[in-house]
């Protein structure tokens, strides 16, 4: 059974395996339930925003597979699955009853955090014997990578639990928010290895409720700083020499970098005729004579190791494949000679290779050729390298973190964690929300600075790395600050904005935490739940309110929070304050007023913050110390975004936001984010982005700015720019509850889902639709694109539109077009060219139903030529 080239957006499940009913229905004494479905293949899935198309709920798994028995899995995407909540918890994949069965060169990332239990890439939950799960790249996700839940004996009573001969090997695991590895649960306790594996998180292995690895073999697992960890899977790229990967062949004398890069099939080849060889994100396919490479040039010199695996990724035929690793062309790997893979190998060899020394500027390369023909020689190869050390020996200082940046009047304040074996800092500033930055200042020999060379109403990002001997680590989190003339500064703020930053904030007491989209989400585990601030705050008490932004999710009406000054040895009652919040609420900013509060003199030094309820979870979207006003009232997301594309270009606009005084524009080419400024201190309603891709799609959000702070992200928008076919307006409905300007104007009502506007007909006798005011489009675009559904058995439908010298819609200005009664999507092109008014500017469209009940589905409408 093979599953191949499947993508999967916006599901619940999008592949499912399982016994026919579900869940255990069919367990019984003896029954293994191994044999649902053997023999699977399953390779290049993209399965990502999964959703259940914005149900909101129960959307846990994108992927379960229930009753499997030698299963492959390779050279796949997981990418933001589990997108809403599940009180079963979330995970990119679900094994249960899974038997003999391999996941390979795959990404497990940014699995969203939605309060549910796990969070993870994937979940070992019941009789699992045999999985291996080696050689991945799990990143950015709320919980963990692997999680083995180990809470029952037995299953339905009757059936022994197995976890036993488990493998997490040679995988990669960085910026996951629970830690790497999580085994919970003491029904069992599992056998297996896990080993050799390169990690940026911590812990490395979390137990929890009695869990225990006692019955792994757990060795050479290293943890790293995680700009050290370098995954050519994960950084593959169409730019050569990204992330200082590198995409070659080899003509028999020398190798040089593959020429092409065929941005719909995301390969690199010789030129855009010739298909083989290639090398792409997870495959490397050499061609008739000659090798095929993916390269990786050390940027540093020092000490580093090697993880991968390579196998056959395409097993229809052929001979097989000879196989490689070098060093500036010596190999390193095997070392008895050339590794040859089978034309159906799908288990391939592993390298684990420690103690490599390199230099900067050494090619590091992993080749595949043929072993005769290159008949079906694809292989799937997505190596990863890690430096264990730097220099002669030493290490570089490990990156900063805990950054927090302050806005006062012309300066900004900043304060970071002590970095291991730096001897100074180096602080970096930009503009822009994730760089390019440039130094402010270098030989900082404390863990605070404060730059004066601001200008205030404007937004910077700081970065701060660390240094020594050696040399200089990665860049930290981001962290942000608008410094302010005005009563709005603060004199302490913590945002949030960059994903696991948590900006110095420790979960000190029966809670767990994650900081994602912005926010540090709190879920409370115990009866006294509280987290504690940075300590050394130094914020003067003349900054006497505290501004708390925060969602409740949980039915208590109460915080309180607790602060230290100087002369304090500990938190105490008597220097508290108990304050009203929303139950169950949305986002909301309290206003603390800590005036005539016992012991708020002096400088204060540290805040605890303790949340009423011993369960649920709270979001916390900022939290600032500033002076009587300052809180003020962020202005709220902006509404109707809609964005177009032209050639090289994409326009966006949206509606007026009370309170704005300016906003930002923020772009991603992933629907969902993580989103970059590409504008800020736009003061209209309207902006173009210039310097695209054409084919490309970007996704966009705006926010709403003014001197309390930056509102929330607008609802999404997305346009794809082309050079022959671009629309000089559309609306393609793509993002859930965005109805991207269009009103449910009369006799109607509707949703937005699925990537359609769904327009129910309320049973008046004249229902309309209408377009976003002021589209501006020229009258030489003389054509309107519709791509609906009708599910009514009216044929017909009418296009009203105004021009800029009209006043409201008339007969005159409309055409009439023929639909197909109850149909399927279909797009109908309405020539507008001739209808009489037809000229200059028009400014709006309204749609007219010709039936008044039922419903109509539109994918999208669009005018051009």
């Amino acid at each position: 059974m093979l599953f191949d080239y499947i993508e999967g957006a916006h599901n619940q499940d999008t592949v499912t395996i399982d016994f026919l009913g579900g869940g255990y229905t069919y367990v019984g004494p003896g029954v293994t339930r191994h044999d649902a479905a053997t023999n699977v293949i399953m390779n290049h899935l993209y399965i990502h925003d999964h959703d259940a198309n914005g149900m909101g709920s129960y959307c846990g798994d994108s992927m379960a597979l229930n009753g499997v028995k030698n299963l492959t899995l390779m050279n796949s995407i997981f990418d933001e699955a589990g997108g809403c909540a599940s009180p079963s918890g979330t995970a990119a994949i679900y094994t249960a009853f899974t038997y003999d069965s391999n996941f390979f060169n795959n990404l497990m990332i940014n699995m969203p955090n939605t309060g549910s239990p796990d969070q993870v890439g994937i979940d070992y939950e019941h009789s699992v014997n045999g999985l291996h799960v080696n050689n991945n790249y799990f990143g950015n996700n709320a919980g963990w990578g692997p999680s083995i839940l180990a809470f029952n004996s037995y299953i339905g009573s009757v059936i022994p639990n197995q976890l036993f001969n488990l493998e997490i090997n040679g995988n990669v695991m960085k910026g996951n928010g629970g830690g790497s590895v999580r085994i919970s649960g003491s029904g069992v306790t599992p056998t297996g290895s896990i080993q050799n594996n390169l990690s940026s998180d911590s812990p490395f292995i979390y137990t929890d409720t009695g869990g225990t690895s006692s019955g792994m073999t757990v060795s050479n697992n290293k943890t790293l700083s995680s700009s050290d960890i370098y995954h050519a899977g994960y950084q593959f790229s169409g730019t050569q020499g990204g992330s200082n990967w590198s995409y070659q062949s080899y003509n028999g004398s020398s190798w040089s970098n593959l020429a092409y890069y065929d941005s719909a099939a995301k390969a690199w080849q010789t030129n855009s005729s010739t298909a083989v060889p290639n090398v792409k994100q997870f495959d490397q396919t050499p061609g008739t004579s000659g090798k095929i490479a993916r390269a990786w040039t050390a940027p540093s010199s020092g000490t580093i190791s090697i993880r991968g695996r390579v196998l056959k990724s395409d097993i229809s035929g052929g001979d097989g494949i000879t196989t490689r690793i070098t060093k500036n062309g010596t190999r390193i790997w095997p070392s008895g000679g050339d590794q040859s893979i089978g034309y159906n190998d799908l288990v391939g060899a592993e390298q684990a290779l420690d103690s490599i020394s390199v230099s900067a500027g050494d090619v590091i390369r992993f080749e595949v050729d043929g072993s005769g023909n290159n008949t079906a020689d694809a292989a799937s190869w997505a190596p990863a390298i890690a430096y264990t050390a730097f220099g002669g020996g030493g290490s570089l200082p490990s990156t900063p973190t805990g950054l927090s940046a302050s806005g006062g009047n012309g300066q900004v304040a900043l304060g970071w964690s002590a970095a291991s074996g730096a001897t100074s800092y180096n602080v970096k500033r930009s503009t822009s929300s994730g760089g390019s930055f440039s130094n402010v200042a270098t030989g900082v020999t404390s863990t605070s600075y404060t730059d004066t060379g601001v200008t205030n109403g404007t937004t910077y990002y700081y970065v701060v790395s660390a240094v020594n001997s050696i040399g200089e680590s990665g860049n930290s989190s981001q962290a942000s600050a608008t410094p302010s003339s005005s009563g709005t500064s603060y004199a302490a703020e913590w945002n949030y904005d960059t994903a696991s930053n948590f900006e110095g904030w420790s979960m000190a007491n029966d809670v767990t935490g994650t900081v994602s989209g912005g926010s540090l989400h709190v879920t409370m585990t115990g009866g006294d739940p509280y987290i504690i601030s940075p300590n050394n705050v130094g914020v003067s008490a003349a900054n006497n309110h505290i501004y708390v932004r925060a969602q409740n999710n949980t039915s208590s009406t109460s915080m309180q929070i607790y602060f230290q000054n100087t002369g304090d040895g500990g938190f105490t009652e008597a220097h508290s304050k108990t304050f009203t919040i929303n139950a169950n609420s949305g986002y909301t900013t309290y206003d603390v007023d800590m005036t005539g509060v016992s012991g708020w003199t002096g400088t204060i030094k540290q805040l605890r913050v303790d949340a009423f309820s011993g369960s649920g979870s709270i979001d916390f979207d900022s939290i600032k110390i500033g002076g009587s006003g300052g809180g003020g009232t962020v202005p709220s997301a902006p509404t109707g975004l809609t964005a177009t594309g032209g050639n090289a270009q994409a326009s966006l606009s949206w509606s007026a936001v009370s309170g704005a005084t300016s906003y930002n524009v923020k772009r991603s080419t992933t629907s969902g984010g993580s989103y970059t400024n590409v504008a800020t201190g736009v003061t209209s309603t309207s902006y173009t982005n210039t310097g695209l891709t054409n084919g490309t799609t970007y996704y966009y959000v705006v926010s709403a700015v003014n001197s309390a702070g930056e509102g929330t992200n607008s609802s999404q928008a997305s346009a794809t720019p082309s050079s022959g076919s671009s629309y000089a307006a559309e609306w393609n409905f793509d993002t859930a509850g965005n109805f991207e300007g269009w009103a449910m104007q009369n006799d109607v009502s509707g949703t937005v889902s699925g990537g359609s506007l769904h327009v129910s007909m309320t049973g008046g006798s004249d229902p309309y639709i209408l377009s976003p005011g002021s589209i501006g489009v020229s009258a030489s675009n003389g054509h309107l694109y519709l791509r609906l559904q009708n599910n009514t058995s009216s044929t017909n439908l009418q296009v009203y539109f105004q021009n800029t010298g009209d006043s409201g819609f008339t007969e005159a200005h409309s055409k009439t077009f023929s639909i197909n009664a109850n149909s399927g999507y279909t797009t109908y092109d309405i020539d507008m060219s001739s209808v009489s008014g037809w000229t200059g500017t028009i400014k709006q469209l309204r749609i007219d139903e010709y039936s008044t009940s039922g419903s109509i589905d539109f994918d999208s409408v669009k005018i051009g030529n």
